[in-house]
């Protein structure tokens, strides 16, 4: 008998208002398993001390770019999204937390942001969603300034089964079948490592820094030298 894993009702979600609020609903109740490690992760490769712009791609409910704010206090955040409802809702969350942010409604793959104006970008789950993902991480690449780094967090669909199935049975156990069934397909569709390294050396980076916690990949990754 194949355990169902609530994958089947969730690959393709139309960013309504109501299902943007479904979504931030359930990322504030995961907020410390799923939003705060990685914002306290990428805070501390960022720096405390740090001053300059986090353009953070397909941001949701900016629960992350939020928490490296209050960590980087010389962070300027600015959230990009395509869907407007969840721009609104991350608006509210930030009025909510004392936090000023900018939000811009355009897809990743056309960002409507000058060339440049990034000092940091941050890419977190989104490249099983992009539309053209060498069009998301060309767009990466082109906001940068010289000196920025981009910050690429995805699920790597190549670490163990066993856990990711944990993972899945974590997730279910605290937070149901809906929430649980959208990991799975996320790791289950996930982009593959190479392929994702290929793209950003075409896309113009340098080397990337590597590293991996539980089933993501972690990349740093820099404009390479010309």
């Amino acid at each position: 008998m194949r355990t169902r894993t609530g994958a089947e009702r969730v690959q393709q979600v139309e960013w309504t208002e109501s299902e943007c609020r479904r979504y931030a609903d359930d990322a504030r109740r995961m907020k410390a398993h799923f939003a705060l490690p990685w914002a306290r992760l990428l805070a501390e490769q960022i720096g405390a001390r740090w001053s300059g712009r986090v353009v953070d791609l397909a941001c949701g409910p900016g629960l992350v770019s939020m928490e490296i704010a209050r960590l980087v206090p010389g962070a300027r955040i600015t959230l990009v999204d395509q869907a407007r409802p969840m721009l609104e809702i991350a608006g509210e969350e930030a009025r909510d937390l004392g936090v000023e942010v900018d939000t811009v409604c355009s897809p990743a793959e056309r960002v409507d942001l000058p060339d440049g104006c990034a000092d940091v970008v941050v890419m977190k789950h989104l490249l099983l969603h992009a539309d053209d993902v060498d069009a998301a991480i060309g767009e990466m690449h082109r906001m940068l300034a010289p000196v920025g780094r981009a910050f690429v967090v995805d699920f790597d669909p190549d670490r163990p089964a066993p856990l990711a199935w944990l993972i899945w049975l974590g997730a279910r156990v605290r937070f149901g079948a809906y929430r649980a069934g959208r990991f799975w397909w996320g790791w289950t569709h996930a982009y593959p490592l190479p392929r994702l390294l290929t793209r950003l050396e075409g896309a113009g980076f340098g080397t990337p820094d590597v590293r991996h916690r539980n089933v993501n990949y972690v990349i740093t990754a820099r404009r390479a030298s010309d």
